[in-house]
């Protein structure tokens, strides 16, 4: 079940997209467990736990994790940068569409917190996630620390 977060419902209704990420478990991780470091980690991500897509075997259902966040909270907690891209532009047809963007990858996750070290196979951005409005990245925000 994907975790409320205030944070990230403001910062989508002033037009922030969201990454939406694909987290791929290490063998013999719990989901559910998984979830929760997430979800705890920050106010900036909210985490869910989905079927994974390709099942190797029906007796041994495998899951992923679904997150969507900020840039910032990748940024902040696995050194993985993502830019956004256009990669459509309304001058192209006279300014009837506005003009589309995309997450574009700088580098891979370079490290991981303490609590999710060894217990995350991959993660992946998807393309388009749910969390994101195809706009440019211009709202800006700050954690406060409590």
């Amino acid at each position: 079940m994907r975790a409320h977060k205030p944070l990230l419902e403001d910062l989508v209704k002033r037009g922030k997209p969201l990454a939406e990420i694909v987290v791929l478990l290490s063998e013999g991780e719990q989901p559910d467990k998984i979830c929760t470091i997430f979800n705890e980690l920050a106010l900036d991500v909210s985490a869910e736990v989905l079927p994974a897509y390709f099942q190797s075997d029906e007796r041994n259902l495998r899951y992923q994790l679904r997150l969507d966040t900020t840039k910032e909270f990748l940024l902040r907690e696995f050194g993985w940068s993502l830019e956004r891209v256009k990669i459509y532009d309304s001058s192209e047809d006279n300014g009837q569409f506005q003009d589309g963007y995309a997450w574009r990858e700088i580098n891979k996750p370079k490290f991981y917190p303490s609590n999710l070290q060894g217990k995350i196979e991959t993660m992946g951005l998807t393309q388009p996630g749910k969390g994101d409005n195809g706009l440019i990245d211009n709202v800006f925000y700050e954690l406060k620390q409590s």
